[in-house]
């Protein structure tokens, strides 16, 4: 316990000090603080200690400098000696589809595989696809397959056998080799919460992936002959083109709105803040920001992303190569898909529209933009 005089922050800067030299201090062989810094601090607490009456003011500015001064010795290590800056880069890249071309590709050559429910072998082989993914399309100067594995979780997610089995995409993960001292900054907390961005990402990328080859089949259809006599088909183009607005207007407010806009001011402030703790705070800052701004904190948004993302693999499993008729199962899917669509979008719509009005927070806001604006736009992809 506590004197009363103290306060919680006062211990933690002396807790945060005392570890700072026990952890990286002692294990390095190298201290914490300079000679001259050691000399300087053990006068000053002499005086301390010595004086008749104990001010607290002067206790806790001498607390906050030995803090300060680890503080700034341990930016030293991590964001120069242990290149925090191009791991933060190096992240972007992988858990938030910095580079979306690598994933795309690893998307489509691993969709049998993670189409099903996870087997024994099915993350070997995975990783064996995301192997050959990075060879093929990462730089020289890249180290993406040494510091990262796919994840396939396991295909329920309580041991209740009688629920649907989940299907690999949908506990796809990343497992990013941690290096020393880094470990101390991406715990498997903040590991946990890169996961679950990545897995909306990859999931926004894999349905639009969906929607991109029934554009190709579209085309296909089109080249045997005019669409005007084929109401089912023009019907299949139009919610196509529907599906595809969302989620290109999604993937870009993610990327864009949300992503490139944190980073940026995440990247300059550890630059420019030569302090640990202070570094730790914006980076936890910027995921809070990420997952807040990605609507991953909100059920309703994130179920209707969820059964949106759902709906494009189950309409490309349907979409027709000819304009030969559906078969009865065909359409009655086809029916449904479009009115769960329909309902999705504008439950969407609806909750965003709400969050607006009632917070005024500008991220809802802009993504509500966005949507609204395509809707509004026409279908230039599909008379093109």
């Amino acid at each position: 316990l506590l004197p009363e005089q103290l306060s919680a922050s006062f211990a933690k800067k002396v807790l945060f000090a005392g570890s700072a030299v026990r952890v990286f201090g002692q294990s390095m062989g190298r201290p914490v603080y300079k000679a001259e810094q050691e000399t300087e601090f053990l006068d000053r607490l002499q005086k301390i200690e010595e004086s008749p009456e104990l001010y607290l003011l002067h206790l806790e500015a001498f607390v906050e400098d030995v803090r300060s001064a680890a503080a700034a010795h341990l930016w030293q290590l991590f964001v120069e000696e242990g290149c925090l800056l191009s791991q933060l880069r190096l992240l972007r890249d992988a858990y938030l589809l910095g580079r979306g071309e690598l994933f795309l590709h690893f998307s489509q050559k691993a969709e049998r595989l993670l189409c099903r429910p996870r087997a024994a072998t099915t993350e070997h082989e995975v990783n064996e696809i995301f192997q050959q993914a990075c060879s093929l399309l990462q730089s020289e100067d890249e180290n993406l397959a040494e510091q990262f594995r796919i994840t396939v979780g396991p295909p329920l997610s309580t041991q209740d056998s009688t629920q649907t089995p989940l299907a690999g995409w949908e506990t796809i993960g990343l497992n990013y080799k941690v290096t020393w001292p880094l470990h101390v900054f991406f715990t498997p907390a903040i590991l946990s919460k890169y996961s679950r961005l990545f897995r909306l990402l990859f999931g926004v990328q894999r349905a639009q992936t969906f929607l991109q080859e029934c554009w190709l089949l579209q085309c296909k259809v089109a080249r045997t002959g005019p669409l005007q006599d084929c109401p089912l088909v023009r019907r299949m183009m139009q919610l196509r083109s529907e599906m595809a607005h969302l989620l290109d207007s999604l993937q870009y407010y993610l990327q864009v709105d949300v992503i490139e806009s944190q980073l940026g001011r995440l990247l300059s402030r550890v630059k420019e803040t030569r302090d640990f703790e202070a570094i730790q705070h914006v980076h936890n800052s910027y995921l809070a920001s990420l997952l807040t701004d990605s609507m991953l904190m909100l059920q309703p948004v994130h179920e209707c992303f969820r059964a949106i993302l759902g709906m494009s693999q189950s309409f490309h499993a349907i979409f027709p190569t000819s304009k030969s008729p559906l078969t009865q199962r065909q359409f009655s899917q086809f029916e449904t898909i479009e009115k769960d669509f329909q309902c999705q979008k504008q439950l969407l719509l609806k909750v965003l529209s709400s969050l607006h009005n009632k917070l005024s927070e500008a991220q809802p806001s802009q993504l509500l933009l966005r949507l609204d604006s395509s809707y509004r736009s026409p279908c230039a992809t599909d008379s093109a």
